[in-house]
């Protein structure tokens, strides 16, 4: 009877699998994006799927597409056209990061009020977003306790409590229990059971439960249904529980919990246009569709 639930489960995650690959679209400079380089996606409090490229900020309503960008003089557009971060404060306020400095998307006017680096305020609490500090450490997260975990680009990742004296330490020479395969934290995420998904450069994914490590997931070239790289960028929770692990190179896997298998999406292969697998970020809009920014685009499930 095992055996066949186990059967069952596969067939219909194929069958899903399979459907979310028909009903993909490209969205691309052919559709008004202002560039094809997405570096961030972010969905704001009113509804709107936001992308950050290289050469501007798009604001998608599920039909057009709104361009924001530099402009000469303009003290109320954004400071660059290059986004390099994209995320939600605490308040519900659109925070862009660009190659100088920061500003807040005054909804009203349709504006940009520029803020100086003191006063940058902070991703509101469960944030998915990669923000870089400083030259060691890559990424920050709050989760649903309060605790703050710091992935750092060679001492790998720490977790401070504040109700606790000192941190939890991961990396590569701790004891089994909080052992990671690489100290180059680039992605972090709480799913909706607070386990913790960590993505490193080069070592996989870990998932972290009660400060243990539980499970690891690894590229095995030999085995299909292994994670397609050991070079994880980003995280994302459907609204059915599966966990989507976008790659640099081997585009998105897909982490199913009734499951427990590990399914292939490659941009490349779906004859949409793509020529390349690196995933770059990843959201859900309101009517269900998911969004992965590549660096040639966005595919809209």
């Amino acid at each position: 009877m095992r055996t066949l639930t186990t059967i069952l489960l596969l067939f219909t995650t194929a069958l899903m699998l399979c459907a979310q690959e028909v009903r993909l679209r490209r969205v691309g400079m052919e559709q008004g994006l202002p560039q094809s380089y997405v570096n961030q996606i972010c969905q704001d409090s009113l509804g709107y799927m936001w992308f950050g490229t290289q050469d501007g900020l798009a604001r998608f309503d599920g039909r057009k597409i709104n361009v924001y960008r530099h402009r000469q003089g303009d003290s109320s557009s954004l400071p660059t056209s290059n986004i390099s971060s994209l995320y939600l404060t605490n308040d519900g306020a659109l925070c862009a990061g660009t190659g100088d400095g920061f500003c807040l998307y005054q909804t009203r006017s349709g504006s940009w009020k520029r803020i100086s680096s003191g006063s940058v305020p902070a991703a509101k609490v469960r944030s998915r977003q990669r923000i870089v500090l400083d030259s060691g450490v890559n990424i920050t997260y709050t989760d649903s306790r309060g605790r703050s975990w710091i992935g750092t680009s060679s001492i790998g990742l720490y977790v401070i409590d504040p109700s606790r004296k000192g941190a939890i330490w991961f990396g590569t020479s701790e004891p089994l229990e909080r052992k990671l395969a690489c100290n180059d934290i680039w992605a972090l995420h709480e799913d909706s059971n607070r386990n913790m998904w960590v993505g490193m450069n080069g070592g996989g994914v870990a998932v972290i439960k009660d400060d243990r490590v539980r499970t690891i997931f690894r590229h095995d070239p030999h085995d299909q249904s292994t994670l397609s790289s050991d070079v994880v960028r980003c995280f994302f929770e459907d609204n059915i529980g599966s966990v989507w692990i976008g790659t640099y190179g081997g585009g998105v896997c897909q982490y199913d919990p009734y499951a427990n298998v590990v399914g292939l999406l490659r941009p490349s292969k779906l004859n949409l246009g793509f020529n390349d697998d690196f995933a770059r970020g990843m959201a859900q809009g309101p009517d269900g569709s998911v969004y992965i920014g590549l660096r040639t685009g966005i595919i809209r499930s």
